[in-house]
């Protein structure tokens, strides 16, 4: 565990978008607070700190209405409240029918929300890039990236990945776009939005349990490709449920941290509990 000598000077560090770490290594990543998101993610070669990698983009494909946005407004509060700044970009909804949906506490937390998130309907590439550069948030979401006035596969699918990579390679952003899977689990937008990603997640509804969904990560940049956790839906939003799993002592070496598999036993608890 990192251990701070200076506390204050950490928070206003993170607050003007500075690294706080020593050296560019361990600084390529941002921890979403969630183990098994951060484990999806993978570590840097020295296995210092796991998570998001700085100045690197995520495409994320789902199914409409499986969870998309619940899943980035979880990890995304969970970000705000370490003191990561967010910066969300709600296309879908308007910001205040977002707030009301996905971050029902930001008026009980007003003055971390007000420090460290910040949520808009814009929806111009040159914009969206300037809103970046302003903030230097630490996460940025996009959802989705359907939504994006100049969107419309080809050239301005190129345009949209040149303009942020440019933005994002000096502060060090995570982006992550949101985007819709068409009916054969390819990712709407034409065969170039996939190439848009360092890392390219998907989410579907999981075929065992209803209220539950899978999380998998294919092309990586980052890490190992193949792996997978479960989230499942609850009244105030989403929760990692593998993680639970592992820490559980009764269900210890069941779930084996680095597997990503779902065995047998583990469903078999899982039916009981779901």
């Amino acid at each position: 565990m990192l251990k701070l000598k200076n506390p204050l000077l950490f928070w206003r560090k993170r607050q003007m978008g500075i690294n706080f770490f020593n050296s560019d290594e361990e600084a390529r990543r941002y921890s979403t607070c969630i183990e098994d998101v951060d484990w999806l993610f993978g570590s840097n070669p020295k296995g210092s700190n796991s998570g998001l990698p700085s100045s690197a983009i995520t495409l994320c494909g789902g199914e409409a209405g499986v969870g998309k946005t619940r899943v980035w407004a979880a990890i995304s509060h969970r970000m705000i409240c370490q003191g990561w700044k967010v910066l969300y970009f709600s296309l879908e909804t308007s910001e205040s029918e977002c707030g009301r949906l996905y971050f029902k506490d930001r008026n009980k937390k007003r003055k971390i929300f007000t420090d460290f998130f910040e949520c808009s309907e814009e929806n111009k590439i040159d914009n969206i890039c300037k809103k970046i550069e302003i903030q230097k948030a630490h996460l940025v979401v996009i959802d989705s990236v359907n939504k994006i006035d100049c969107f419309n596969g080809g050239r301005s699918t190129d345009e949209i990945q040149d303009k942020l990579r440019e933005t994002i390679k000096y502060i060090g952003s995570h982006v992550v776009f949101l985007a819709h899977l068409n009916q054969d689990k390819t990712i709407k937008g034409g065969t170039n939005l996939p190439h848009m990603g360092d890392i390219v997640l998907k989410i579907c509804q999981n075929q065992n349990w209803p209220k539950c969904i899978d999380i998998s990560i294919g092309k990586t940049r980052y890490g190992e490709s193949g792996r997978s956790i479960i989230f499942r839906h609850i009244e105030d939003g989403v929760e990692c449920i593998t993680e639970n799993w592992r820490k559980s002592p009764e269900d210890k070496g069941i779930y084996i941290k680095g597997s990503g598999l779902i065995t047998p036993e583990m469903m078999e608890i899982a039916n009981q509990i779901m």
